[in-house]
């Protein structure tokens, strides 16, 4: 205990150095509930959108660089500081984002954000750790991921519905070959800059992280803020072999969820909140082998709603994308209960009000903030909304092209036709 005593209190005092004042450029957003916990996220737009052509995957690379060596640690380094400190440090990719967060103890931020800076300031990137570190993980993560059929058919979904940009794959193909460490230099030249990167904290003041930003990410260049065309919604639909027997039925949308969208996958969702009962769902009725759960996936600038469907074989998937075609036909036209709707709106608001209330809200007001856009209070959009209005966004809805991805047998595979969409 005494070493450790001293080895964190050496910690702290090289932590405490100043630095210069990063330039205001850098988005900085904090939230503080008081909690005797805090969590800081560097949010960087270097997401799978945003990959430069002929480089797919390099997302996915880079972000299994992240705490690794860097100009003031090396990786062990990082791994035993945090440890010493009972920090959590983790990374996360999607299709906009690649987020690096620790989360700790309150007050130890001054240790902390350094530690999630250097892998943004000072990266080394070396070839070693590429080949014998990084790439290793990538592999896994790829191999294991295609052997999911909810998450190939969620990779399908994207492509058949954007195409480009948010249709990119969100990790390497599995069979990829080792990119070269110069590609992933240049990708994190591109992305590492201060208009690029944002700064998200809770459990901590707005001014505290506005200081230690900028005591720590001063060494972060210039540079201009990564864009992407944007959002197109396609539609259509498309089969693929596969052991595991999955359907996926959706829309997409530009911009961000609707109080109808919100409500109308709350109304399809069939995860009971309480653990003796069945929920209400019109898809609870269905057989324990059909599988159907709600997707909403939501963007800077889209969206993508729908079922996901996961049966022993073509069978079970028709009848499961028969139902779903018959419940959205039925809010559309008006037919379902004022109880089922209040029901419905009741489960959205919560939904939208855990997610507000926790550290997943905060990186999205974060976020937001990032982007240059408001927040919207799902919550209330939701409680405005009435039945006669929830019929029509479905009845609209229904007049778009669908977004459908069956995967299995791809001789006896449901079409969209024959599921009555």
């Amino acid at each position: 205990m005494l070493v450790q005593r001293r080895a964190l209190a050496a910690l702290r005092a090289h932590s405490s150095r100043a630095y210069a004042t990063a330039s205001p450029s850098i988005s900085v957003f904090a939230q503080d509930a008081g909690q005797p916990t805090s969590s800081i996220t560097v949010l960087v737009k270097a997401g799978t959108r945003f990959e430069p052509e002929g480089h797919s995957g390099i997302a996915h690379v880079l972000k299994n660089f992240s705490f690794k060596s860097s100009k003031e640690r090396s990786a062990l380094r990082t791994i035993r500081e945090a440890e010493l400190y009972g920090g959590m440090l983790s990374a996360t990719l999607t299709r906009e984002y690649l987020a690096l967060t620790a989360d700790f103890l309150r007050g130890d931020e001054g240790f902390f954000l350094p530690l999630l800076a250097s892998s943004v300031v000072s990266p080394k990137l070396i070839n070693h750790e590429l080949v014998e570190l990084v790439w290793p993980t990538v592999a896994i993560d790829s191999q294991t991921a295609v052997t999911s059929g909810e998450y190939t058919a969620l990779e399908l979904a994207h492509a058949v519905a954007f195409r480009s940009g948010l249709g990119h794959s969100l990790l390497n193909a599995p069979h990829a070959h080792v990119p070269s460490i110069d590609s992933v230099k240049a990708y994190a030249s591109k992305v590492f800059n201060q208009s690029n990167v944002a700064v998200i904290g809770s459990g901590l003041s707005q001014s505290k992280l506005e200081s230690l930003t900028g005591q720590y990410f001063s060494g972060l260049p210039s540079g201009s803020s990564l864009s992407s065309p944007a959002a197109k919604y396609f539609g259509g639909s498309t089969v693929s072999p596969s052991v595991h027997p999955t359907l996926f039925i959706g829309y997409g949308f530009a911009g961000a969820p609707s109080p109808g969208l919100a409500t109308l996958a709350a109304h399809l969702a069939t995860k009971p909140h309480l653990p003796w009962s069945d929920g209400l769902s019109p898809l609870s009725t269905l057989p324990s082998s059909i599988h159907a759960e709600s997707i909403l996936l939501p963007y800077s600038d889209a969206t993508l709603f729908g079922v996901l469907i996961s049966a022993k074989d073509s069978a079970g998937l028709k009848q499961g994308g028969e139902a779903v075609a018959k419940a959205l036909k039925e809010v559309a036209a008006g037919g379902i209960k004022a109880e089922l709707v209040g029901r419905a709106k009741a489960r959205a608001k919560f939904a939208a009000a855990v997610i507000e209330e926790g550290k997943a809200g905060v990186i999205a007001k974060g976020a937001a903030q990032f982007e240059g856009k408001t927040w919207n209070n799902l919550v209330d959009d939701v409680e405005k909304l009435d039945a006669k209005a929830f019929g029509k966004f479905t009845a609209d809805l229904l007049k778009t092209k669908p977004t459908v991805v069956a995967l299995g047998d791809i001789n006896t595979l449901p079409h969209p036709d024959e599921l009555g969409l």
